[in-house]
């Protein structure tokens, strides 16, 4: 065999030409502005991100603008990390000043979305208001750029491994896709077919936009043993009789798998089993071939070749499961710069991991999620353990003091290194993963990091009860956004007990707030009226008075819902005389938005009216934007049922003035 000789690669493209229409449809019809999104789906090394990769050329070359992003398993947990991935590099690349005019004030909220183009004082501040409003505004802020972008340019978004994506992308991406329609926006995704079932919330989001038109499923299944044949012929350029026999022998061990055909191909070649001879490959005949028996024998037999530096390196990114920079495996390896150099060329040439410049960066990923699926499969769990301690340790110090922008990183190796010594940095990271998703609105991956965080504390050797009834509150506040409610009272109900037991009649007071909360919204009001009592009871013995008007703003709209209209009347009442003795022009606000809401049923319409003026005045002064619109919305149904056509239509217009100028979807 001569030195040249290697496998021919990319291989062809074959027997993808349905596919391959479907999809150039969708380009053309998306940019004509009718966006849409496919779902390309198959087994794994079926050849989907081929196929992607040939339509993102093809896209290119039209001159759109490509977004490729792919999920990682170490991400599963990290907020919109898919669309991050795909995102960030696009919206670095822009000019300040043309990101400024696409989002039209929305810059916070891509920095809530992606923290890295935050600015460091404004990552993880909180946000006060409605989370339901806020996370929609966030959505529709996105969406809104993504839309105005495409018009200057037409948008690929491809997003692959959804398998592995994390929760909050996945409902991103459904709303994206819901809005899409008239943008020069093409959303691609791949999926492996058999981890499906294992992503409810993938499974949930493809049902959801297949049901209402929004989204088209392109199967992808293996080729068949013409299509196989065809293969080897285009890639080695030998005619169909000379290759017959072996193609037919490929296809009957690799069932059509375009990964595995690679892989195997890959293997004879390497050995010399098929061989290039003045430019002609030879070693197509049967009695010469000894293939591997699966995907994983032909996988491993690469890396057995592999030297002991290269295979260490290789084992290495298994564990840390992403896209690693040179300078992070420079620090996770600690090998001097010749040999890690040496061990990433090896490894670059043998196909198994790929090399990118990114943003000035240069960045390593595996060629093919198989290849790490196998290699970490193949670790055991000592090893795994070991590697997980090991990574999570060298990424720390690299980190320094940005540490904190990475706990979901390292939750998730700590967690994985299953060391008792380790277990405190564990806790550590989850419980600051958690409370960042849940400052981020990522509800689904605050539960997740939050819970795991919640089973350390009770794993440990002593109970710490007080940070145990923090993190339950914690939990319980992602678990009540989610419309867990039962889950949520269940883990109110426990911090409960926590504050009773330190005698912290504040907190308790909040407490029975938020345990009124969940009753009233999951329709149980007279046991909401019952936590409302019980914490005013607190918020007195605390002299809390802020707690106070907020329990009696509850308790009055809870009566409302009752029946008992006096009885709420004289709640929010006494809920306004204590916000003016407060001077708290924010309570004082939606305390006359509930009287508002009361007189509007209740009458008299003077009353009404006067309430509502107030409350837009003191919304206005105090920077309650959210509450004036709410406001000027009740105005409105006001004066449409006492029959001023004009004031309800002057009300309506400053109602959904201020949702523009909010950016908010819900308030529209």
């Amino acid at each position: 065999m001569t030195p040249s000789a290697s496998l021919p690669l990319p291989l062809p493209l074959v027997a993808r030409s349905t596919q391959l229409a479907v999809l150039h449809t969708a380009l053309d019809q998306a940019a004509g502005g009718h966006g849409s999104t496919v779902l390309i789906t198959g087994e794994g090394g079926g050849g989907k991100s081929r196929l992607v990769r040939a339509v993102a050329d093809d896209a290119a070359r039209r001159g759109w603008t490509v977004a490729v992003g792919r999920a990682y398993p170490v991400e599963t947990g990290v907020p919109y990390a898919l669309f991050s991935d795909a995102l960030l590099p696009l919206l670095r690349s822009l000019e300040p000043a043309k990101l400024a005019v696409l989002a039209r004030g929305g810059e916070a909220e891509l920095g809530y979305l992606f923290p890295a183009l935050a600015l460091a004082g404004e990552r993880d501040r909180p946000h006060r208001g409605d989370p339901a409003e806020f996370k929609a505004r966030l959505l529709w802020n996105l969406t809104e750029f993504l839309g105005r972008f495409s018009a200057q340019q037409p948008l690929l978004i491809a997003l692959e491994a959804l398998e592995w994506a994390d929760a909050s992308s996945l409902e991103l991406l459904h709303f994206v896709a819901r809005q899409i329609g008239g943008h020069r926006i093409l959303l691609l995704c791949t999926y492996n077919e058999a981890e499906r079932e294992r992503n409810p919330a993938l499974r949930s989001a493809e049902q959801s936009l297949v049901s209402l038109g929004l989204a088209r499923v392109l199967e992808l299944g293996p080729l068949t043993r013409a299509e196989t044949g065809e293969l080897v012929q285009r890639a080695f350029g030998v005619e169909g009789s000379v290759c017959r026999e072996f193609s037919a022998l490929l296809h009957e061990w690799t069932r059509g798998n375009v990964f595995f055909i690679e892989e195997t191909l890959k293997a004879l070649v390497d050995a010399g089993r098929l061989r290039n001879e003045q430019g002609v490959w030879l070693g197509w005949e049967l009695e010469n071939l000894t293939l591997p028996r699966s995907i994983r024998d032909a996988l491993m037999a690469r890396f057995d070749r592999l030297s002991a530096p290269a295979r260490a390196l290789a084992e290495l990114a298994a564990v840390t499961a992403g896209r690693d920079t040179y300078d992070a495996l420079r620090s996770l390896t600690g090998l001097p710069e010749p040999e890690l150099l040496a061990a990433l060329e090896e490894l670059r040439l043998q196909h198994i991991l790929r090399e990118a410049a990114e943003g000035g960066t240069i960045v390593y990923d595996f060629a093919h999620p198989l290849l790490r699926e196998t290699l970490y499969g193949a670790l055991g769990m000592a090893r795994t353990r070991a590697l997980h301690a090991s990574v999570a340790e060298a990424l720390e110090a690299l980190y320094g003091d940005e540490v904190m922008d990475h706990a979901d990183q390292l939750a998730f190796h700590y967690a994985r290194a299953d060391a008792r010594n380790l277990a405190p940095k564990a806790l550590k990271y989850l419980v600051a993963a958690g409370r960042r998703a849940l400052a981020r609105h990522a509800n689904r991956e605050a539960a997740n990091y939050l819970s795991a965080a919640l089973e350390h504390v009770e794993r440990g050797t002593e109970l710490d009860a007080e940070l145990a009834g923090t993190l339950a509150a914690d939990l319980a506040r992602a678990r009540q956004r989610l419309g867990e409610y039962a889950a949520a009272i269940a883990l109110w109900e426990r911090a409960r007990s926590e504050a009773e037991r330190t005698g912290d009649p504040r907190r308790l007071a909040a407490i029975e707030r938020r345990l009124g909360l969940a009753y009233y919204w999951s329709g149980h009001h007279p046991e909401a009226l019952r936590h409302y009592d019980a914490g005013l009871a607190a918020a007195r013995a605390a002299a809390d008075d802020e707690v106070r008007v907020k329990l009696q703003l509850a308790r009055g709209n809870c009566l409302q819902e009752l029946g008992r209209p006096e009885e709420a009347k004289q709640e929010i009442q006494a809920a306004l005389s204590l916000a003016e003795r407060l001077g708290d022009r924010s309570l004082l606000a939606r305390a006359h938005r509930a009287l508002l809401m009361l007189h509007i049923w209740t009458g008299p319409p003077e009353r009404a009216r006067e309430h509502g003026a107030r409350a837009v005045a003191l919304a206005h002064e105090c920077g309650r934007r959210a509450v004036e619109c709410s406001v000027h919305w009740g105005l409105a149904v006001l004066e449409g049922l006492t029959g001023d056509a004009q004031a309800s239509a002057r009300h309506l217009r400053e109602s959904e003035r201020i949702a523009e100028e909010l950016r908010s979807p819900l308030l529209r």
